[in-house]
């Protein structure tokens, strides 16, 4: 796959910036996604890992770079795009089969994962239940479920982060990445 036919420069210019500004406010995404990924020590290399609600990939790149396959779903046809170039561009494509799957109702067959982790994704489940019954269906008995999400100080500086990029859309609305987050 040629990166540059596939990345828009823009976007991809914008998403480190705020990748930055994410580590400026102390919540750096890699460090924690590898912290996370120091749970799954002791399994063995082949072990069966689902990675649910996957966004951009963040936490199956972690997992394929410390030498685990994985699986990682996630609902949304743009994140899976790419989560697709995220492991392109970082070489670890053949190690992250990315499936596009809603995670209140996982196709997997019970009890078939040795591992299942989730980052960051609990506060924009409206159907919380639902997915970690389904995380807990699919997780093999003695197998290990991690879940992990940002506290609420971290909650409010990413929130800050978003609200001065959404100011700087409005000044310059031309090419700008602008999430706007409600609660």
């Amino acid at each position: 796959m040629n990166l540059n036919t596939h990345f828009n420069h823009d976007f991809t210019k914008k998403y480190i910036e705020r990748i930055e500004k994410y580590c400026q406010v102390r919540y750096d995404i890699p460090q924690h996604r590898e912290m996370l990924v120091q749970h799954l020590n002791g399994l063995p290399k082949d072990a069966e890992i689902l990675d649910v609600g996957t966004g951009k990939g963040h936490l199956a790149l972690a997992i394929a770079r410390n030498g685990f396959c994985c699986k990682s779903i996630n609902i949304s046809t743009d994140e899976i795009y790419y989560a697709q170039l995220n492991a392109v561009y970082y070489e670890v494509g053949e190690k992250i089969e990315l499936i596009e799957e809603d995670a209140r109702q996982m196709k997997f067959e019970d009890h078939c994962f040795d591992a299942v982790l989730c980052a960051d994704m609990i506060p924009q489940l409206v159907h919380l239940l639902m997915v970690l019954s389904e995380m807990y269906r699919v997780c093999k008995p003695g197998g290990l479920i991690l879940i992990s999400d940002i506290n609420d100080e971290s909650q409010r500086a990413l929130q800050a982060v978003h609200q001065q990029e959404y100011e700087s859309s409005l000044k310059n609305p031309r090419g700008s990445l602008c999430i706007r987050i409600r609660r």
